[in-house]
């Protein structure tokens, strides 16, 4: 069961009453597919066996695809050039052969609202030295070579018209910075006509030293949003002028995540009330906090989900990949009313025909460590329905340690996990100092000390489960 391999939910996107996700799926070569699914609920494979939707942008890659209009635009893996299909049509290369092997490669776009063209990033490998990073625009046809809108910055990332297609927003941070370090939030005028956008009066609005931006988004009403971590927690704001934000959450979690990758979405605004719909974790399970636009009350949902990514509104309604409790991961659809949420299972796990009392689920646990610091992990103890431990024993831990920095151990449901509690172990899935989930400060306690800060979180995670009583010392 661990090794057959299901398929890796990448994406999610939602148009009407049409949804696209992308599936990485081990039985075709690892390669990623885009699945199209209408209103009647057939399902659609809509890239041929030769097309694999993947960006090699910044080599962590995401935001591979997106779409607008019913037409997906995608990033293909074998040559890096950008192309667009729709349903019961074959791929169309929309950018140019570049001179080298994959050197022009492309990641994390958006159509304009006149639906003319594209504005994405684009990594150019087709000179001496480092890769060079830019924003460009390209027509939705291909009929012209890209145009390069923004350069000279080491990176960028997220850049998003508004809806009236006058403004671009988008992120920019420089060596030796990561995503989640000092980033900075650019707004520039758009003029977009004939296929290709321009811009002017580029101007620095948030972010910058000791400072996380990310994930930038226009209301339908069209006021900028951002993601900053300037009070320790990543939460949403409203940008009000020059280093001028408004925080529009009441949350202790924090919403979004470490931007290892293109596309991540952690918020969105509906259609036609403009209401802000936010997803954060409480520990324990996904939880949605939806903003009237009217009077800027929330409303707060505990959701009976683990997790939720990629979330992106689609109308008065929201599409996301689920992290469940008890099985892999979903695309569902979310409805927001004035009761709690309806959620609808648009593409369900695979069955693994496992008793529920054969699954552990995870307990949020937080515990002292080194330093009068306060640490996090996940406890599962031992789960199997026709085995039942000596009663004068207590179960073996494994101690899981995550990659890091700045990942973190979630609640979802795990193969890795279950192989050993299945088996009489117990485990703890440990977020260590440098976990995200935890604020800003908590990130950065790794800093200059890796190997050290980890290592003791993990050692206090075995013996404070140990002197509680829950695993054999």
């Amino acid at each position: 069961m661990l090794v057959e391999g299901a398929a890796t939910l990448t994406d999610v996107w939602g148009e009407g009453d049409v949804v696209w996700w992308s599936e990485l799926r081990p039985e075709e070569g690892g390669r990623t597919q885009i699945v199209r699914r209408d209103a009647d609920g057939s399902l659609t494979d809509l890239l041929p066996e030769s097309f694999n939707a993947r960006t090699r942008v910044h080599e962590y890659g995401g935001g591979a695809w997106w779409a607008a209009n019913s037409v997906v635009y995608f990033a293909n893996w074998s040559d890096q050039r950008l192309y667009r299909v729709a349903k019961g049509g074959e791929p169309e290369a929309i950018t140019p052969e570049p001179p080298n092997a994959s050197g022009w490669r492309y990641a994390d776009g958006r159509v304009t609202p006149d639906g003319e063209s594209i504005v994405c990033v684009r990594e150019d490998h087709t000179g001496e030295g480092e890769a060079v990073n830019e924003i460009v625009s390209i027509p939705v046809n291909g009929s012209k070579a890209p145009k390069v809108l923004v350069t000279g910055r080491d990176f960028f990332a997220a850049p998003r018209p508004s809806p009236d297609g006058k403004q671009l927003a988008w992120i920019a941070w420089d060596h030796p910075n990561m995503p989640w370090d000092d980033t900075e939030l650019w707004v520039a005028h758009m003029h977009a006509a004939g296929g290709t956008a321009s811009i002017d009066r580029a101007r620095r609005v948030a972010g910058g030293t000791d400072e996380s931006v990310m994930q930038p988004r226009w209301s339908r009403h069209g006021t900028l949003h951002v993601i900053s971590d300037r009070t320790d927690m990543w939460n949403v704001y409203r940008v009000d002028g020059v280093d001028t934000l408004a925080p529009m959450l009441e949350t202790d979690g924090e919403v979004g995540g470490p931007a290892w990758i293109f596309g991540l979405s952690a918020y969105g605004f509906t259609r036609p009330d403009g209401d802000l719909v936010a997803s954060w974790s409480d520990g324990r399970n996904a939880v949605v906090g939806v903003v009237s636009h009217d009077d800027g009350g929330q409303r707060t949902y505990a959701l009976p989900l683990k997790s939720l990514s990629f979330v992106r509104t689609n109308g008065d309604t929201a599409v996301a990949i689920a992290g469940m409790g008890t099985r892999e991961p979903e695309v569902v659809q979310i409805g927001f009313g004035t009761s709690d949420p309806v959620i609808e299972v648009l593409r369900s796990a695979r069955s693994l025909d496992l008793a529920a009392g054969d699954i552990a689920q995870a307990q949020a646990i937080s515990f002292p460590s080194r330093d009068g610091r306060t640490a996090h992990a996940l406890f599962y103890a031992p789960a199997n329905s026709s085995i039942t431990g000596p009663p004068d024993e207590l179960p073996p831990l494994v101690v899981m340690s995550h990659g890091g920095p700045t990942s973190a151990a979630r609640s979802s449901f795990d193969l890795k996990n279950q192989y050993w509690t299945s088996r009489g172990f117990a485990v703890v899935d440990v977020n260590y100092g440098g976990s995200t989930g935890h604020g800003r400060a908590y990130r950065n306690l790794l800093r200059g000390n890796w190997g050290i800060v980890d290592v003791e979180d993990c050692c206090a995670a075995a013996e404070y489960l140990a002197s509680e009583g829950l695993v054999d010392a």
